[in-house]
C-alpha cells in the first residue's frame, strides 16, 4: 500500500451518508450469492451505485472507496457479540440483516490502521453505537409520547 496513508486520511475524511451505505449494503444483498463474495464484484455494485447517485464527480472515487473500506471493516467485526442489532439470515448464502444504528455507526466512526487493513476500534465502534440507539430510543420515546399527549 504505496500510498496507504493518503488513502486512509482520504476515506476518514469523506462524510459517508449512512442512507448510501445502507443502499450498498441492500444492493450487495441483492446481488448472486457467488458474486457476492468476490472483490471485484462487490467493487462494480458500489461503482455502479455511486454513479446513479447525485454524487459530484470528484467525490465518486472518495464515495467508492469509503463504502468499500468501510464494509470491509464491518465484516471483521464481531458483530455477533450485538444481538440486537442483528439478525442472523435464514440461508448458509443469504446476507445478515443489520440494524440502521450499525450502519450509520460504520458510516461515522473512523477507521483505524490495522496492520496493512483498515478496521474499526471495536471499543470505540460499540460506544457509539450504544450512543446512537440510545439517541434514536429517546427520540422514537418523546415522538410517541407527544403524539398520545398533545401539549
Amino acid at each position: 500500500m504505496a500510498n496507504g496513508q493518503g488513502i486512509f486520511h482520504q476515506i476518514n475524511r469523506y462524510q459517508l451518508d449512512p442512507e448510501l451505505l445502507m443502499c450498498a449494503l441492500e444492493a450487495i444483498a441483492d446481488m448472486d450469492p457467488e458474486d457476492r463474495k468476490s472483490f471485484e464484484g462487490r467493487t462494480i455494485t458500489i461503482i455502479r451505485l455511486v454513479h446513479e447517485r447525485d454524487i459530484p464527480d470528484e467525490e465518486r472515487s472518495d464515495a467508492a472507496m469509503a463504502i468499500n473500506f468501510r464494509l470491509m471493516a464491518l465484516a471483521k467485526l464481531d458483530v455477533p457479540a450485538f444481538p440486537i442489532w442483528r439478525i442472523a439470515a435464514e440461508g448458509k448464502e443469504d446476507p445478515d440483516l443489520l440494524h440502521e444504528d450499525v450502519v450509520q455507526c460504520a458510516a461515522e466512526e473512523p477507521l483505524v490502521r490495522d496492520g496493512e487493513d483498515l478496521s474499526f476500534e471495536r471499543g470505540r465502534f460499540t460506544e457509539r453505537l450504544a450512543d446512537i440507539s440510545a439517541r434514536r430510543i429517546a427520540s422514537d420515546v418523546h415522538q410517541a409520547a407527544s403524539r398520545t399527549h398533545p401539549a
